[in-house]
């Protein structure tokens, strides 16, 4: 028979139940009596709409179960990216430390800076929850129950509780007075759930489990950043009861519970002796089911059977539970920002986050900057303020830098300082930068020729921020000239007469001024250039007098490295690497050398390495791919080719290099539709020797002169 008394909140709970039904009874029977009564005195018909009619007063009248009473909010995160769009996760706590659900919009109070702001939206949301398992070792744990209690906790890592790695959890074990890691804290759920069977750490010494709780509450709440935590202790016998009024205080002063779990088939009840009359000590199961309940945990009798902790950690699962709130600011201070959050029963809480508030950006697109706006009066003699077009649209986007999601109150454009049109913008929030169209109105332009006009665009953001840009425009007006040719009227639409320039003053006579000086002075840049390219010429052509003596060898020699050093293409003699031939067209086992920067294709005019000159249709394009030599390393870079160029059977991305490595397989559109396959190859330093006996002298790394002492020969790449 089971002995265990009944807890007296148990008992609180079962006699508010019963109060409630003995409330609610009344109206059923006062509601059922009417209904009786209905169905003998009344018409089918009326009975029924008075029954109806009842049933809907007793709905009215019954009591709506209400949400439970919140006594503590944590706020666990807040989010001011989308500036002044804010978003803060907090967790609702209930009396017994759990979360609080049903929360309503209307019930969350948010003081921002100076703005009392009103949430937008209020989402409940999966939120983080740490969990460590505390297993109490001594004199009473056999290895039976140490392993009943390793398989209890992989028994969590099952299912979705830590799904998402949202979920980090620890194992510890109680030794003597100290707190031992097992396995520290880890979002893996196969890390759990694989945890291997190990022998009992039990160590024959009396376990002291509870002040070590209590130093493990105290780190958690350190660690924290207001997500929720919960600790599982599990024991075959709670070996001591020293500190346990200190750890339900901690518990309770942080916010975290206690699950505990009995390695037990029953709760021993506390007695003095046993039936012999023999003194022994009381047992302390009791003690170990109201930890659970004082510090708002569940208490479970597992005996040596995890599969009873199912519900216990189910419960303990939904702990991970939060609300995300959005709501706006209305003032644009920046720097650091204090948020108030409070709830119904007054609880709050308070966080802080930094923004750094950018006015908008406002630029117009259409019309540009300098542009002239073309009217033409459709009938000769006609109304200059009627040409065509009469309107002209006026572009503008609105840029916010770090907060994308602000708003536009309004925009405004103005003519030469006159308001000209003006729109209220709807509010948006799905892009970073805001199109803004207004009209001008040009029959207010009634000038034949060309007028200037300062074109103004002027916006203001939810924060009262505002910005603005001009642009200078000219509004040409044209008339239409028609004459008779054959009888016939043709319309003659005048030509655009060309701005007349301002003679520039000369400091030199005539006819050198005309000649020489004004074309100069009007277009230095290309007399600079003119004047360049003569030195250079010239240059050039002493260099080619002079082209057999040593002195200009040698700065031949060094201008070529230099420019090869500038544009990163180095001319070499030596073999870098080889194209072998797998399959397509050619001598399959055939080496294509490869000295550098190498264009393939099949057009003499735009590649190097040529392939299929002469067939038709070739799939091969006319510049298909590059090989470039960065020196220490090849890459390949596919030119936008018809039929794609493949690396490991991968097609490249056009435009987009990828490197090489030794034995890469290429293919320049695919074999089986009539391109080629290659293997790319590196060069060994074997291959980049010189031939034997060519009597070559190296100089700074390059080869010198002949042995006649003539020029050295130019190692080409004439390889096709």
């Amino acid at each position: 028979m089971d002995t265990r008394s009944v807890p007296v909140r148990a008992r609180e709970k079962r006699i508010g139940v019963a109060a409630l039904i003995a409330l609610r009874e009344p109206r059923a029977r006062a509601a059922g009596w009417a209904i009786k009564y209905c169905a003998a005195a009344l018409h089918p018909i009326r009975r029924n709409a008075v029954i109806l009619l009842l049933l809907a007063l007793l709905a009215v009248l019954s009591p709506v179960a209400a949400q439970g009473p919140v006594e503590r909010v944590v706020i666990t995160g807040v989010d001011p990216t989308g500036f002044p769009a804010i978003t803060l996760h907090f967790r609702p706590l209930g009396p017994d430390g759990r979360h609080v659900t049903g929360l309503q919009r209307s019930e969350v109070t948010i003081q921002d800076g100076e703005t009392a702001a009103t949430a937008e939206s209020l989402l409940e949301e999966e939120a983080p929850l740490a969990v460590h398992f505390v297993i109490e070792t001594g004199i009473s744990l056999d290895q039976t129950g140490w392993t009943a209690a390793l398989a209890a906790v992989r028994a969590f890592a099952g299912g979705e509780r830590m799904a998402g790695g949202r979920t980090p959890v620890a194992v510890s074990y109680v030794r003597g007075r100290e707190l031992v890691s097992l396995v520290a804290p880890t979002t893996d759920a196969n890390a759990i759930a694989n945890l291997a069977d190990s022998p009992n750490p039990s160590e024959n010494t009396l376990a002291v489990a509870l002040p070590a709780l209590t130093g493990l509450l105290e780190e958690m709440q350190r660690q924290s950043l207001g997500e929720a935590q919960a600790v599982v202790f599990i024991t075959r016998q709670l070996e001591s009861n020293v500190g346990r009024e200190a750890l339900i205080a901690r518990s309770r002063e942080v916010g975290i519970p206690i699950y505990t779990a009995l390695l037990r088939s029953v709760v021993r009840p506390n007695v003095a002796g046993s039936s012999n009359g023999t003194p022994t000590p009381p047992p302390l199961d009791e003690l170990v089911e109201d930890l659970a309940g004082d510090t708002g945990g569940v208490f479970t009798l597992m005996a040596e059977e995890p599969a009873r902790m199912t519900e216990a950690h189910s419960d303990l699962a939904g702990r991970g539970r939060q609300y995300a709130v959005v709501y706006r600011v209305t003032d644009d201070a920046g720097g650091t920002r204090n948020v108030t959050l409070s709830l119904p029963g007054g609880a709050t809480d308070a966080t802080s986050y930094d923004v750094n508030v950018e006015p908008p950006r406002v630029v117009i697109r259409t019309p540009e900057n300098g542009a002239i706006i073309a009217r033409q009066v459709q009938q000769s003699g006609g109304d200059p303020a009627q040409a065509e077009p009469t309107t002209q649209d006026v572009v503008a986007t609105v840029h916010f830098g770090l907060s994308p999601e602000r708003r536009v109150r309004r925009a405004t454009l103005t003519v030469d300082g006159a308001a000209a049109d003006s729109i209220e913008l709807p509010p948006r929030s799905d892009s970073e930068e805001l199109t803004i169209n207004l009209s001008w109105d040009l029959r207010g332009v009634a000038v034949l020729g060309d007028t200037g006009h300062t074109l103004v665009v002027e916006i203001e953001d939810e924060l009262g921020l505002t910005d603005s840009a001009a642009a200078e425009v000219t509004v040409r007006i044209t008339e239409q000239e028609v004459i008779v040719v054959d009888g016939t009227p043709v319309t003659i639409i005048p030509p655009t007469p060309e701005p007349t320039a301002t003679p520039v003053s000369c400091l030199t006579p005539s006819p050198l001024c005309e000649r020489v000086e004004r074309p100069i002075r009007a277009n230095p840049v290309a007399a600079i250039s003119l004047v360049v390219a003569f030195l250079a010429l010239l240059l050039a052509a002493l260099m080619w007098i002079n082209r057999g003596k040593a002195p200009v060898q040698r700065m031949t020699q060094s201008v070529r490295r230099g420019f090869d050093r500038i544009t990163n293409r180095y001319r070499r003699s030596e073999v870098r690497a080889y194209l072998e031939l797998l399959a397509g067209d050619g001598d399959v086992g055939h080496r294509y050398e490869i000295y550098g920067d190498t264009p393939i294709g099949r057009s003499r005019q735009n590649a190097e390495l040529l392939f299929q000159t002469e067939t038709e249709n070739s799939p091969i394009s006319r510049l298909h791919c590059t090989i470039t030599d960065e020196e220490d390393h090849f890459m390949i870079r596919d030119e936008d080719s018809a039929n794609g160029t493949y690396l490991n059977g991968e097609r490249l991305t056009p435009i987009v290099p990828q490197r090489l490595k030794d034995g890469d397989i290429l293919e320049l559109a695919r074999v089986e539709r009539g391109g080629v396959r290659l293997r790319f190859v590196t060069a060994t330093p074997e291959d980049t020797l010189p031939p034997p006996n060519m009597n070559y002298t190296f100089v700074d790394g390059q080869a010198g002169g002949q042995p006649d002492g003539r020029p050295a020969v130019d190692q080409t790449r004439g390889r096709f």
